[in-house]
């Protein structure tokens, strides 16, 4: 659970703490940077344009960590251009803005780019009215890929934890891109979880083709099936300054 510490909170910036957590490499002037994560500490802004990991994880982790501590219920916005990643790493960051979004501070998310697998999941997963996605991005959706080695451990005996473990991942992945297209909010604002018809409908419409193939899905029917919440493109800037006056 994330409490918020009032009185508590690092006196350093997430940014500061990343740059503390090792030696930075020399970079080919002509390549991006590897490590294309970044906190932008004034907008409360998190950014991930590269393939989801531990690293992803820890940083997403940091950086809420530090906003909580913080005596400060601005929304939170999380900046998307990802081809997803690890599920493990997905699911982990996906709880904590679940957390976040219900009981700490809105968590606003944006696509300005791509979205693809997990990083459609975390997407969605932001606060119903504060999902964005840019036109002409795109998002995919499938189940969980798994590598080869789960299928290499030889005896059944050995096979058969592994098997489990798939069978609940995939459970939990499946069901979550269910409860966030489908979920809806209360006249008081309170979130709820989608209707018993219109999850069913989620779990027939998508969840069965995603365990199938992959589904490519531009930004308007994205818009449709309940991954976003706007088509356009937001300016920074007039979201921050939208938040303080709402403060």
């Amino acid at each position: 659970m994330i409490r918020r510490i009032r009185g508590q909170a690092s006196q350093e910036t997430p940014a500061e703490i990343q740059a503390k957590s090792g030696p930075e490499e020399e970079e080919d002037a002509f390549q991006p940077p590897e490590n294309q994560i970044s906190v932008l500490d004034v907008g409360r802004l998190i950014e991930i344009n590269r393939e989801i990991d531990e690293k992803t994880t820890s940083l997403v982790y940091t950086a809420v960590q530090h906003y909580a501590g913080e005596d400060d219920a601005r929304p939170i916005t999380l900046i998307l251009n990802s081809p997803g990643g690890d599920v493990d790493q997905v699911l982990a960051i996906w709880r904590l803005l679940k957390e976040v979004r219900q009981k700490l501070f809105p968590v606003r998310t944006i696509c300005n780019g791509v979205a693809f697998s997990g990083a459609a999941l975390l997407l969605a997963a932001g606060s119903v009215g504060h999902r964005y996605a840019h036109p002409g991005s795109n998002l995919l959706a499938h189940g969980v890929q798994w590598s080869m080695h789960l299928m290499e451990q030889g005896h059944q005996a050995k096979l058969k934890p592994w098997l489990q473990y798939i069978d609940r991942v995939e459970d939990e992945f499946l069901e979550a891109f269910v409860y966030e297209t489908g979920k809806r909010v209360s006249k008081r604002g309170k979130e709820l979880p989608p209707l018993a018809k219109k999850a069913k409908q989620i779990r027939e419409e998508l969840v069965a083709k995603m365990a199938l193939q992959d589904i490519i899905i531009p930004a308007e029917k994205a818009l449709e099936m309940g991954f976003v919440d706007h088509v356009s493109i937001p300016l920074i800037i007039d979201l921050i300054e939208a938040d303080c006056t709402e403060e």
